[in-house]
């Protein structure tokens, strides 16, 4: 359940994503600063399905977070998605800030992806101060994370959570965000 924020809800039409900034010649970089005390931790590049756009994220992760929503299991075409959550100052774009388009989901979400291919690309979440990557498009190791599944009550009928993971109706109480109206 990405990106919660002003959006025009259920409009169904992509549009360019809001936030990001053009940092230099072929890099882009978010609006808000980055804290020079995650940068020593090695960086996982990410990127979409053609490449057009590539980012970095830096390690400690605070989640990793297998949501089973309805409209996270539709936007990834799977039973569930996984998405890994860390600091939002731990989040680069490297390139395609313009290659990023937004779909207004529901009420208040929305979700980014590559106009080229259609690959989910991460969401930063500005005011809760993190970052939602599709743990799928990373390229490395992100390490051990808490992990738990969400929205379990909406899980696609034909799907059995096998593992023994937390589980919740909606999102964790770790994650500090509200119930879904």
């Amino acid at each position: 359940h990405p990106e919660k924020g002003s959006t025009r809800p259920g409009s169904g039409q992509p549009r360019a994503a809001a936030g990001l900034r053009h940092g230099g010649p072929g890099e882009e970089t978010l609006t808000a600063t980055r804290s020079q005390s995650l940068m020593s931790e090695s960086p996982i590049s990410g990127s979409c399905l053609c490449g057009a756009v590539r980012y970095e994220v830096h390690g400690p992760f605070l989640q990793l977070a297998h949501c089973h929503c309805s409209l996270c299991r539709k936007h990834h075409g799977a039973p569930f998605v996984s998405w890994l959550v860390g600091p939002l100052d731990s989040y680069r774009l490297v390139a395609g800030g313009d290659n990023l388009g937004r779909y207004d989901s529901s009420p208040g979400l929305h979700r980014l992806f590559c106009v080229t291919c259609g690959s989910v690309a991460p969401t930063p979440m500005i005011e809760q101060g993190v970052v939602v990557i599709p743990a799928g498009n990373l390229d490395g190791d992100f390490g051990p994370v808490p992990a738990h599944h969400m929205f379990v009550d909406s899980k696609a009928p034909w799907h059995r959570i096998t593992d023994d993971l937390p589980q919740h109706a909606e999102y964790s109480p770790e994650a500090g965000l509200p119930a879904v109206e």
